[in-house]
């Protein structure tokens, strides 16, 4: 059996005792596994880091907004919060966000110690 160029044995095709080759033949097939797993963790860390930075990207648009809204004073628009509910909305939710971003990115961003 034949996956990419790697070739896999049955139970009865290894040998009792190692041989050179056989051995050599498997650390092949691990460095391969472990380059397409990093390659695997460098795809998944593009995707997760973007969609993290568009949360909060939107997370701190939307507090942004809510504030101009309520600074905004015109005569035909009135948008008006009580203060406790704005420095709770401001506060509260927006280092919840923080810890999440920075919760994901240690995550996909950690150093790895080792082989």
């Amino acid at each position: 059996m034949s996956k990419k160029g790697l070739t896999f044995r049955g139970l009865s095709d290894v040998p009792k005792t190692p041989t050179p080759a056989y051995e050599e033949e498997l650390g092949i097939y691990e460095k391969k596994e472990r380059i397409r797993g990093l390659s695997q963790d460098i795809d998944e860390r593009k995707i997760y880091a973007k969609k993290t930075f568009r949360l909060v990207s939107f997370w701190i648009s939307g507090v942004f907004l809510l504030l101009i809204l309520c600074g905004l004073k015109l005569p035909y628009f009135v948008f008006e919060l009580p203060e406790s509910l704005l420095l709770a909305v401001i506060g509260g939710t927006t280092l919840n966000i923080l810890g999440v971003f920075i919760f994901v990115m240690k995550y996909l961003f950690e150093l790895k110690r080792g082989p």
